[in-house]
């Protein structure tokens, strides 16, 4: 199962496959350190020890009466004589082996959360693994987010139809906004809260398909309307004045999917940039120019980069600034900077690497990244909802 980030993938498979046995990928680097998490959450063990002992044997000397000195003053007397002997053998078996052997056992379900966090290489481990427990009827569930699950099938060999894929969406159509908005009215109702009608739809249409932004937006409304616990009464609900002011500082400063906003519009540092005319937003370099237009393109999260070229031009005018040549970037120059900003965004948000160190960085491992731009389809796919979010309202 594979989709966004934060859209309930985990939170519904565990529901659903709730005796399953449920491994997150991102507690261990590789994947000898997922099968021991697994082994430590069955309680099993890897150690096997095999041996055999001889007893020892007692004997009792008896002395009769007759006797005199000495033996008659002992009466009789005991003595032992042992014989102990141990042979045996301890092997320890690994871990991948242990665990399968006791699912399929049991008869139990394996789930592996996370698996695109993993390094390619540790990935390609674990399916190895898998393959045999599969073959012996073993069943798996692998949940990931982002354009990276689109590579795990395709890790080991003849192993590709052994997966039925399902492909996790957004909750954007209309029975799912029904859902998503049912989520704040039911936290509402157990706040004592009551809303005007309508109020929850509308946040539902500004939450990006995310139950988790849902939350977010939910609780925001609750906080703008002094929610008072030891009120006995029933608390009415206003809707927000200023919608966009009201949007805007739902989302902290220090929130992750913030600081990527801030952190891919002003790019990596590196040689001096080019900057271009717009219309509405002043002079922009190619990084903002690109952020810009991934905003303007919002709702979309799955874009073409032909269409956000297109959308590249549209923002800017016709004319250049002095000492440019051109009024906007050229496709080559926006693709080279996509490639750049997905690799940023497969590290962490803190770091800060110049596009010398990017264009050198391999794949990342233990990352999920909020945009990645896939060059074998030629898009850019925003894999996080809150992102999108930040996107849409934070200032760049």
């Amino acid at each position: 199962m594979y989709g966004p980030s934060k859209s309930g993938k985990s939170v519904l498979v565990r529901k659903v496959l709730s005796t399953a046995l449920y491994v997150e990928a991102p507690n261990s680097d590789t994947a000898e350190g997922l099968w021991a998490s697994a082994n430590t959450k069955l309680g099993t063990h890897t150690t096997r020890s095999k041996g055999d002992e001889s007893s020892s044997d007692a004997h009792e000397l008896g002395i009769g009466g007759g006797l005199t000195g000495i033996a008659q003053l002992i009466g009789s007397s005991k003595w032992t004589k042992s014989r102990k002997n141990s042979r045996g053998a301890t092997a320890t078996d690994p871990n991948n082996i242990v665990v399968t052997k006791m699912l399929l056992k049991k008869k139990r379900l394996l789930i592996i959360d996370d698996l695109h966090m993993l390094h390619r290489d540790e990935q390609r481990k674990i399916l190895q693994n898998l393959k045999p427990f599969v073959d012996a009827g073993g069943r798996v569930v692998l949940i990931a987010s982002g354009h990276r699950a689109e590579f795990i099938p395709t890790l080991v060999p003849n192993m590709a139809g052994s997966f039925t894929t399902v492909r996790f969406g957004l909750w954007s159509g209309p029975d799912q906004l029904k859902r998503l908005a049912q989520i704040a009215k039911d936290g509402w109702v157990k706040l004592r809260m009551q809303a005007p009608a309508g109020l929850a739809e509308t946040l539902a249409e500004n939450s990006f398909g995310s139950p988790q932004t849902m939350q977010r937006l939910s609780a925001a409304v609750v906080e703008a309307n002094g929610y008072d616990a030891a009120a006995s009464e029933l608390t009415e609900i206003s809707a927000p004045e200023d919608w966009d002011d009201f949007y805007m500082n739902s989302l902290d400063p220090v929130l992750s999917e913030v600081r990527w906003v801030k952190k891919l519009t002003r790019g990596p540092e590196g040689k001096p940039r080019d900057h271009y005319p717009t219309h509405n937003y002043g002079p922009a370099d190619g990084y903002r120019l690109i952020m810009l237009a991934l905003r303007e393109l919002l709702p979309q999260v799955d874009i073409d980069v032909n269409v956000l070229q297109r959308r590249i031009v549209e923002i800017t005018k016709d004319e250049p600034l002095p000492g440019v040549t051109l009024p906007c970037p050229r496709k080559v120059e926006t693709v080279k900077k996509l490639g750049l900003m997905s690799k940023s965004a497969a590290t962490d948000v803190l770091d800060e690497l110049d596009e010398t160190q990017l264009e050198a960085l391999v794949e990342q491992s233990g990352a999920d990244p909020v945009l990645e731009y896939q060059e074998q389809n030629n898009q850019v796919r925003i894999v996080d909802p809150l992102f999108a979010f930040a996107l849409r309202w934070w200032p760049i």
